[in-house]
């Protein structure tokens, strides 16, 4: 009796531990940004007490490291929290629970070498850069064919920015590529009043030469300045008495010009304004007379 009963504890002890082989058909996807989504059947043997998910860093001769215990029934977990454009290995193990009191017995590791059908690699996306923020044209330094642009550098991981230029606020065509770490940009190659609208993105390219790109910024929009108007021509004096002097002059496209401004000079050298008036105010080829002169001395006017 003694003897047949060490027997049957051998058998059951050993029985304990021949459960069902792990899913074979482990897969993995990417998730949200930085994180990975493993999935599997679910087991339905009644061998598998739980399911072990088991994961280390490719390449980098880590040992495997338990991810998490589930229950037979599950079929899916995320990984969060993963670095961008790293490989992951994944496998899994399943356990029962002794028939006799113990702790689960758990299927052997997988191998060192990633191999077999219980096997998952994935490579982790690149994380898409942040947007940029507060676009803003600095009129200040706006010229005929320039703006100065702005804006506030919230990504880390860029490989540049995209400018995009609109006509009419809504079709965006991008034109020009700028480096990273940036946050004004020098926008040349304008026209002269002409209304810009703008906005701006981040992006970068992953290894595998795959462009992400960031939401776009606010859009703004401002006028370039207007050409100079032409100088006024054929200054000629009409009259000169003791204390006043009149003066008419030409204009080859007086359509551009808004002021016209007087200056005048005791020596021909420094200039002050004398008088300035809207464009409507003075009839071309028509006296402009200027009094209260001192008697005597010369009297430059422009």
């Amino acid at each position: 009796m003694r003897k047949s009963f060490l027997l049957n504890a051998l058998l059951l002890v050993m029985s304990s531990v021949a459960f069902a082989q792990p899913p074979a058909n482990l897969t993995a996807r990417p998730g949200s940004l930085q994180s990975i989504v493993l999935s599997w059947q679910a087991q339905t043997s009644s061998n598998v007490d739980s399911v072990r998910i088991l994961y280390r860093r490719a390449n980098m001769g880590s040992p495997w490291t338990v991810l998490q215990d589930l229950a037979p029934s599950v079929t899916s977990y995320r990984h969060v929290n993963r670095a961008p454009f790293v490989a992951y290995e994944y496998s899994l193990q399943v356990g029962d629970v002794p028939a006799i009191a113990g702790p689960t017995v758990w299927t052997p590791n997988p191998a060192a070498s990633s191999a077999g059908p219980n096997y998952a690699i994935i490579l982790t996306p690149q994380t898409v850069p942040g947007a940029p923020t507060n676009l803003f044209i600095d009129l200040a330094k706006t010229t005929t064919m320039s703006h100065n642009i702005t804006w506030d550098d919230n990504a880390t991981n860029e490989d540049g920015y995209e400018i995009a230029h609109s006509s009419d606020g809504f079709n965006f065509t991008t034109i020009r590529q700028v480096s990273p770490n940036l946050n004004d940009f020098f926008l040349g190659g304008l026209y002269p009043d002409r209304n810009v609208i703008i906005k701006v993105r981040s992006y970068n390219v992953t290894p595998a030469g795959v462009e992400q790109f960031s939401p776009y910024s606010n859009v703004v929009a401002a006028k370039t300045l207007r050409n100079p108007p032409a100088a006024p021509t054929a200054l000629t004096e009409v009259q000169t008495c003791v204390n006043e002097t009149s003066f008419y002059w030409s204009h080859p496209n007086v359509g551009t010009v808004d002021e016209f401004w007087v200056e005048q000079s005791p020596d021909g050298v420094n200039y002050r304004i004398h008088d300035k008036f809207a464009v409507g105010s003075y009839t071309l080829g028509s006296a402009y007379k200027v009094q209260n002169l001192p008697a005597g001395k010369n009297q430059f006017f422009r």
